[in-house]
């Protein structure tokens, strides 16, 4: 089950990366920054980055979903759940759910890609408009 967690996790950091990367080339584009700006909005985009990440490991979240599975089963089910899960046809599933998730999870990722930009792209357009109402110094 860490594995599992583990790759959601993987995952989710990715499509963060991504959207903070979206938005700062945005930002960038628009702005034309010189180079000491350029690394004063990266390094700002790497804070939020590093902001956004979850404050637990793979192993905790495991530790809790197995504590909150677990307690839905008596001592002689969990033993009964364990043969089963040691079974070949088990281990053959838990390896099937594994990969079909990671590819459940990256097609969903491919599917909501545009409309990720799509929605930076109007939080861009809307910030320059606020930009120009407010006639802030650049």
């Amino acid at each position: 089950m860490m594995t599992t967690f583990d790759e959601q996790m993987r995952m989710r950091e990715e499509s963060s990366r991504r959207s903070v990367q979206m938005m700062v080339d945005e930002t960038l584009k628009r702005l034309k920054p010189n180079a000491s700006f350029r690394k004063k909005f990266n390094d700002a985009a790497q804070e939020l980055f590093s902001a956004l990440q979850p404050p637990w490991s793979a192993q905790e979240v495991t530790d809790i979903w197995a504590s909150i599975y677990g307690s839905k089963f008596t001592d002689d089910e969990l033993d009964q759940l364990l043969a089963f899960y040691t079974s070949p046809v088990a281990q053959k599933e838990t390896i099937a759910g594994r990969a079909s998730l990671a590819e459940f999870g990256q097609y969903l990722q491919s599917q909501y890609a545009p409309y990720e930009k799509k929605a930076i792209q109007r939080y861009v357009e809307r910030m320059q408009v606020l930009g120009k109402e407010c006639r802030c110094k650049r």
